[in-house]
């Protein structure tokens, strides 16, 4: 009777493993030919990537173009801001000393139009006061250079 039995459980595991085995088999069966319908997608997919990684490539090598071509701008931008800095303080420098020629000038003026003069001057007399007058351009050009600082 035991060996009656543990034949029944043997058969009755057999048949379970065989309907395992079947579906199992059925379920590859489906994998296979829809693995199949996936191979296109599979290949556009690689194609895309290889793209993507020749574009990468591309857009890497840009960059760095960029990155050089900035750095020379950037390079020359400073030269010309250290020249503008350079005639700015030239152009400051020569504005100080024109105003200083413009004061002493002014002052002369100043201790001629203050000397006594003669009852009688001689036309020479007069072209050389005239000479020494400020002119009116004087004062605008001084306002002007004030300005300017």
């Amino acid at each position: 009777m035991l060996a009656l039995t543990l034949d029944i459980a043997i058969v009755v595991l057999l048949l379970i493993s065989l309907g395992a085995g079947l579906r199992l088999h059925s379920a590859l069966k489906i994998i296979r030919v829809e693995g199949n319908e996936f191979q296109p997608m599979i290949q556009s997919l690689d194609k895309a990537t290889s793209r993507a990684e020749a574009t990468l490539g591309g857009l890497r090598k840009m960059a760095e173009d960029l990155g050089v071509k900035l750095n020379d701008e950037a390079k020359n931008t400073q030269r010309l801001i250290n020249e503008l800095d350079f005639m700015t303080k030239r152009a400051d420098h020569l504005a100080e000393k024109l105003d200083g020629s413009i004061g002493k000038a002014r002052s002369v003026d100043a201790q001629a139009a203050k000397k006594p003069q003669a009852a009688k001057s001689t036309p020479g007399d007069r072209a050389e006061l005239t000479s020494h007058q400020p002119r009116r351009r004087a004062p605008d050009l001084e306002q002007k250079l004030k300005n300017l600082r």
